[in-house]
């Protein structure tokens, strides 16, 4: 009896630590995020006001035309670079979590019997 209360103990100790380990990983995913998402807007302010600043220094057409494309293609290189440092820490999350589920399932098999049994 006194070691199935310890290894229901032992359980609930590790399903703590692995839902502290989740939380902590979520907290880390939305501050990054929130600071991807801020690094966006500048990059869409600081588009606008170079395409607004260049229109206004415009002498013709052409210039206008000329500065639509520098600014559309410099803002279209942040806007890809900021979605592919998203990507990638999407991708390190999705990494951290199959690692969080793998010890955690690990963990569980080690204190019941039975499972690995199933196995």
């Amino acid at each position: 009896m006194s070691e199935q209360l310890q290894q229901w103990s032992d359980l609930n100790k590790g399903a703590m630590a692995s839902f502290q380990q989740f939380a902590d990983i979520n907290r880390n995913l939305f501050m990054s995020l929130a600071q991807q998402q801020m690094s966006l807007v500048g990059i869409y302010v600081e588009s606008g006001t170079k395409y607004m600043e260049a229109v206004s220094k415009a002498k013709d057409f052409q210039d206008v035309l000329s500065a639509q494309s520098r600014t559309f293609e410099e803002f279209n290189r942040k806007v890809l670079e900021n979605f592919r440092s998203t990507m990638e820490m999407m991708v390190g999350v999705k990494g951290q979590l199959v690692s969080l589920a793998e010890k955690s399932t690990k963990e569980v098999v080690e204190l019941n019997p039975a499972i690995k049994l199933v196995k």
